[in-house]
């Protein structure tokens, strides 16, 4: 459209060539040139002269590595880890917001104070 606009101006001594050059990108990257394999391979599979070729399928290999197994041991411990945590969690839900608050100003401080400690 912006081509065909330009067009109908008037002539002038300066000339906008980005519509044309536009124009010609699209075309250079959405146009689709068929070759000769292409355009015999299409009647072939109409009337099924020659069968199509399949594209061939070749398998994924695993990449992620295989997860260690988990014992009983570890498997007690997450859940004892879990119970503990839904605790916390319990305990803190019921907390009015300025006791939360004070809660939450006390373990920063005491996080500052036990830098490798669980808080």
């Amino acid at each position: 459209m912006a081509l065909d606009k330009a067009l109908k101006q008037p002539q002038t001594t300066i000339v906008d060539l980005a519509p044309k050059l536009n124009r010609e990108k699209c075309e250079r990257e959405n146009r689709w040139t068929l070759s000769k394999e292409d355009l015999d391979a299409i009647p072939d599979d109409i009337w099924r002269r020659k069968q199509a070729s399949k594209p061939r399928v070749v398998r994924a290999q695993a990449a992620a590595p295989t997860p260690p197994k988990v014992t009983y041991e570890a498997k007690e411990r997450i859940r004892e880890i879990r119970t503990s945590l839904i605790s916390i969690a319990n305990k803190l839900q019921w907390l009015s917001e300025p006791a939360l608050k004070g809660a939450a100003f006390e373990v920063r401080e005491n996080a500052k104070i036990e830098a490798g400690g669980p808080l």
